[in-house]
């Protein structure tokens, strides 16, 4: 009896760890709290989980349920926050072929979660969208040829330097902070040289630095909030708020340079 009960605590932890795991994945890929939990009661349904109870924070998520021999609690550490809309989408599809019961076995399930990872782009695509992107809120603002050669060039700065820092490790405040500072410098300058007015290089430096604004964590953190989510609302919130404080100082230290220019 006690091996039976053994063998179905271990069945439960696995098929629990999967819930756990899917919850992680979705977790780094930006999704919210809700569709998290929604999709991670949906896969314990469909492996047959009783009175599981689910949760996701900052640090992980958890699973909790009854076993033959006493409460069972699984824990996944999520180890970083992205955005990767495909990453949740394919976790999405996972769960619908798991409540349609598609999957032969717990193992194939398994199989296809563990083959669930970000979809990445070359960074110099990226790079590249992101310059055009502030080339083109220039123009679409009014600005000279000239002022949207420098939020190109500018946003260019920015992007380089931002993937610059993240793969040596740097935490993003400061990421966000120095690539502000770099990006907006470059833009300022430019500006300047090809004789733009205060007006063109202020749009310059507004087109460069908006591409650093953390707007998808702003709204899921709204989202949560108006869900009732509020502890990972507030945490959402407070971490795009902390990255746009990050960006600001990088941007108020060119100001303050250009500025002892000026007084010179």
């Amino acid at each position: 009896m006690q091996g039976t009960e053994l063998e179905d605590r271990a069945s439960l932890e696995y098929r629990a760890g999967l819930v756990c795991r899917l919850g992680c994945k979705l977790a780094q890929a930006g999704s919210e709290t809700r569709h998290i939990l929604q999709s991670m009661h949906l896969l314990a349904r469909a492996l047959k989980l009783k009175d599981v109870q689910c949760g996701v924070n900052r640090t992980g998520t958890i699973v909790s349920l009854s076993s033959p021999s006493g409460e069972l609690t699984v824990f996944s550490k999520v180890l970083n926050f992205g955005i990767n809309m495909s990453q949740v989408n394919a976790c999405h599809q996972l769960c619908l072929k798991a409540e349609r019961n598609e999957f032969s076995s717990v193992e194939e399930l398994a199989a296809a979660l563990n083959e669930i990872g970000p979809v990445t782009y070359p960074r110099w695509l990226l790079i590249g969208l992101n310059a055009v992107a502030g080339a083109a809120f220039a123009y679409l603002n009014g600005g000279s040829s000239a002022v949207c050669l420098s939020a190109l060039l500018g946003a260019f700065i920015v992007m380089t330097v931002r993937f610059f820092l993240a793969a040596r490790g740097y935490f993003d405040a400061f990421n966000y902070m120095v690539s502000a500072f770099t990006g907006s410098l470059t833009a300022v300058y430019i500006s300047r040289a090809l004789g733009e007015g205060t007006a063109g290089i202020t749009l310059s430096l507004m087109a460069t630095s908006l591409i650093l604004v953390p707007g998808f964590p702003f709204l899921n953190g709204f989202l949560d909030l108006f869900k009732g989510y509020i502890e990972n609302g507030i945490t959402r919130l407070v971490q795009a708020t902390v990255l746009i404080l990050s960006a600001a100082t990088g941007i108020l230290g060119v100001i303050l340079l250009i500025s002892m220019e000026a007084f010179r």
